[in-house]
């Protein structure tokens, strides 16, 4: 089974670890495009930046050291609970 798979009328069924690839990989890109790609010496420094904005922007967010993975499990969280609403 593939982990994308497409059901028709535009809509999709994608497996939890593709998304959480996606979803991981949409956060290392925002935090890129926040510092500006051009500047890539301070790759680093904007990631840790956009993972500390992220966190201020989201009180509900539990973790004792967030990076990236905490972010999409965040971002996967918020999704399953709108699902349940």
């Amino acid at each position: 089974m593939s982990a994308i798979q497409y059901l028709g009328n535009d809509e999709f069924k994608i497996s939890r670890n593709e998304l959480a690839g996606l979803l991981k990989s949409d956060a290392i890109l925002s935090a890129l495009e926040w510092a500006g790609v051009d500047n890539w010496c301070g790759y680093d420094d904007a990631r840790g930046d956009y993972v500390r904005e992220y966190v201020e922007e989201h009180e509900d967010m539990e973790a004792e050291d967030p990076w990236f993975d905490e972010i999409v499990a965040h971002k996967l969280k918020l999704i399953e609970e709108a699902e349940d609403k």
